[in-house]
């Protein structure tokens, strides 16, 4: 009886041998520096590399760069004498004083002092003036828009020109005995002297000095009743009590220059000058100067002017009235 052969059961095949990758050995030459030709392993002949392979040459090292030094900086020999602050100008940017170089006096120095100081005449003093004369309101309207630099601050122009006046009025035409007894009448005047105790001579010099002493005292009246008289005027017009006081300062700064003139003429036709003067020349430049200034039409600014002339002349007219009666009265 045939049997059948045993049937072959595979054994598992074996895992495939775990195949660690191979790392290239460093070339010989990587690490020698000069390598010598070595025969070729096949063919014993030198190998030699290829002129493409060929170390790049090696260049020399640069020099050191070096930033160049810094200038020596020279200390400033311009200081400002008030402040020690360093002087780039003519006038010191921290205290605004002006560089002397040094601090000698001398007599121009002094008395350049005493004009600019003490009146503050100079070339924008004189252009102030020009303006303010034959620009009615130009002044004004460049304060209120800023433009200020260039001329002379209303209450230092007003102070100056006031000066000026009363220095003059009282060499020139000075406030007399007579002008207070034909203003108060004489009988007043002469019973006043009679109460007091004092002679018509003693008593009238001593009405002239006080109206003379007293009357630049017009500022604290005139500027302020102007300016509420103008805010008045002007009410809709949103304007602050501080324009209408630049434009009060300007007013009665002409009034004193433009009056100047007047104490030169001859006797003979002083009073013509003077009416001339009150009723021509200081209504026209209020006329001017208001239409440049707020703007209206002209028949609204030649009432308006009008009513500021009116204003101002009242406003005079009593306070020479209550310095008169207090002259005397004192």
């Amino acid at each position: 009886m045939l049997t059948p052969p045993p049937l072959a059961i595979p054994s598992p095949a074996a895992p495939p041998p775990l195949v660690v990758p191979h790392e290239p050995e460093a070339h010989p030459r990587a690490a020698d520096p000069d390598p010598s030709p070595a025969a070729h392993p096949h063919t014993g002949d030198a190998h030699t590399a290829p002129p493409s392979a060929a170390a790049p040459p090696t260049s020399a090292p640069a020099p050191p760069t070096y930033a160049p030094a810094p200038p020596e900086l020279k200390p400033p020999d311009r200081y400002c004498l008030n402040c020690d602050t360093v002087v780039v100008d003519a006038f010191c940017a921290h205290c605004g004083q002006e560089y002397a170089g040094s601090n000698e006096l001398s007599t121009r120095l002094t008395f350049h002092d005493l004009i600019d100081d003490a009146i503050q005449v100079n070339s924008t003093f004189f252009k102030t003036l020009w303006v303010l004369v034959v620009k009615p309101g130009e002044l004004t309207d460049a304060y209120l828009t800023g433009r200020r630099a260039r001329y002379v601050s209303p209450s230092k122009l007003y102070l100056v020109v006031s000066f000026v006046f009363f220095l003059i009025a009282q060499q020139v035409d000075p406030i007399t005995m007579d002008m207070v007894t034909d203003y108060m009448g004489k009988d007043y005047v002469v019973a006043a002297a009679t109460e007091h105790g004092m002679s018509q001579l003693a008593f009238g010099q001593s009405i002239e000095n006080r109206v003379a002493d007293a009357f630049p005292t017009w500022l604290f009246v005139l500027v302020p009743g102007l300016a509420i008289g103008m805010k008045l005027l002007y009410w809709r017009r949103n304007r602050t009590f501080a324009a209408h006081t630049v434009f009060a300062f300007h007013y009665l700064s002409f009034m004193m220059i433009s009056a100047i003139p007047c104490s030169f003429v001859p006797e003979s036709i002083s009073d013509e000058v003077t009416w001339v003067w009150m009723l021509g020349i200081l209504p026209l430049w209020a006329m001017f100067a208001i239409r440049r200034v707020y703007g209206q039409s002209w028949v609204k600014t030649i009432l308006k002017a009008f009513l500021a002339w009116l204003l101002l002349f009242t406003l005079f007219m009593l306070y020479y009235t209550g310095i008169a009666f207090w002259a005397v009265e004192a």
